[in-house]
Parts: structure tokens; C-alpha cells; sequence
């Protein structure tokens, strides 16, 4: 069962519920759930999972924040990065919106994945991105960085000379602590799969 929270946890601005509890723009219908999570981290910003929910879709360690008529959940999993987070809504000048999260918190807590974030980020990815490919980092367990490949290098058949001879020999040399980089890639979801699974 998902869990209450105190509203402190994350904020929600008036145009924010606004736009959840009407729909977001004409043809959008509204809702009274919505959960909030971390889907990754690129160019030294958060990407998020945001998505109107219903009951049957809350996950287990799903922390509810009560704003009236909606209930906003964050992912168990994200909640020490979203913790003092604002969501808003914002429109320029044609209308066009979107929401937008101001996070005050660090990409990583833990000081050996923050190295590994900003090789990434300022050496390994600006050169993936010649060839539209990205890099994330998703975990790090003992001496082993897990990754993601991204783009252009999802589903590459270079991604796995990519993987080694390029982002892990990189990532060992300049940080001691990681021994291996492991890719996670699901490589046949990619968009020029090399194999299926």
C-alpha cells in the first residue's frame, strides 16, 4: 500500500493542480492522481516520470501527498530526490504548456556517484552526442557503475565496442573506485536494434 507524507515533501503550485485537475489544455481530461518520479539524469538536470494515475496503477512504497481534490504520489524510489521539490505549470505566449519541477536537491547524494556523473556529463556524453547517443548512470554497487545507453546507442552495433573500449576505459582510469561498467540497455528496444530478444 502506498504511503501518506506530510505536504513538505514536494510542493505543487496553484496553476499545477489547476492543469491536473481540468486537463492541461482542451482536449485533456483531468485527474485526481498523478505520481511523480526520477526517470534519469542528463546535462546536469533530473529527467522526470509524471503521469496521471489510477488506483490499481500505485506501487508499493508510492508516498502520497494530500492538495485537496488530487493526491500526488512520489515513486519510493525517487523520494530523497524530490524531497522540497515545486511543480508548476507554465504556458509562453501561444499557450503551449508543460510542467516544470524546481528541484533543489543534488543530482546524486553520494559523492563517488557524483564523479561518475560529471565525466559523463562534461567528457563522455558531449562525444556520444556527435553520433546522437547518451550515457546515464543508473546505480553504482561495489566497484561496478550500471548504466543506460541512450539514442543513438541503443540498439547499436558499436555499442558494445562503445561500452568498453570507450565509457568503461574512461570511467576506470580517471575513478579508482569502478572496476566495471555493466549496461542495462534493453538494446532491442533501441532504434536501429542489432538483435531481438
Amino acid at each position: 500500500m502506498p504511503m501518506s507524507q506530510d505536504e513538505q515533501l514536494l510542493n505543487v503550485t496553484k496553476n499545477a493542480l489547476k492543469a491536473l485537475s481540468e486537463g492541461p489544455d482542451s482536449e485533456s481530461e483531468g485527474t485526481e492522481m498523478a505520481r511523480i518520479g526520477i526517470a534519469g539524469r542528463q546535462e546536469g538536470e533530473f529527467q522526470y516520470d509524471f503521469e496521471q494515475v489510477d488506483p490499481e496503477d500505485l506501487n508499493e512504497g508510492d508516498v502520497s501527498v494530500d492538495f485537496g481534490p488530487i493526491k500526488v504520489y512520489v515513486d519510493g524510489n525517487s523520494v530523497d530526490y524530490i524531497r522540497g521539490a515545486t511543480i508548476d505549470y507554465l504556458q509562453d505566449e501561444h499557450g503551449r504548456g508543460g510542467f516544470h519541477v524546481e528541484n533543489p536537491n543534488p543530482l546524486w547524494h553520494d559523492e563517488l556517484k557524483m564523479r561518475i556523473q560529471s565525466l559523463m556529463d562534461n567528457d563522455i556524453n558531449p562525444a556520444l552526442a556527435s553520433h546522437g547517443g547518451a550515457v546515464e548512470l543508473l546505480d553504482v554497487q561495489g566497484e561496478n557503475a550500471f548504466v543506460r545507453m541512450l539514442g543513438g546507442c541503443q540498439g547499436c552495433s558499436s555499442s558494445a565496442a562503445t561500452l568498453k573500449g570507450g565509457i568503461q576505459a574512461l570511467i576506470t582510469e580517471e575513478i579508482s573506485e569502478i572496476n566495471a561498467v555493466v549496461d542495462t540497455t534493453d538494446h532491442a528496444e533501441g532504434q536501429n536494434p542489432y538483435y531481438t530478444g
